[in-house]
């Protein structure tokens, strides 16, 4: 969950061009779960995509 938020976070997105790009296509900002789930790190952290789901519902800084 943290890296994740960390990918959101504003200093993040702020050098993210790709990640900008996803949440420039949907109208309400959202990233599909198979992009973040293909992050490289996120991928070294969990290989179930349920698993990154649930844990991700458990941020408080996050909307899923």
């Amino acid at each position: 969950m943290r890296q994740v938020e960390f990918y959101f976070s504003h200093i993040n997105l702020a050098t993210n061009v790709h990640l900008i790009n996803f949440i420039a296509k949907d109208p309400d900002g959202f990233v599909p779960i198979n992009i973040v789930a293909s992050f490289g790190k996120i991928r070294e952290i969990v290989n179930d995509k349920s698993l990154l789901v649930a844990a991700l519902r458990t941020s408080s800084e996050l909307v899923t």
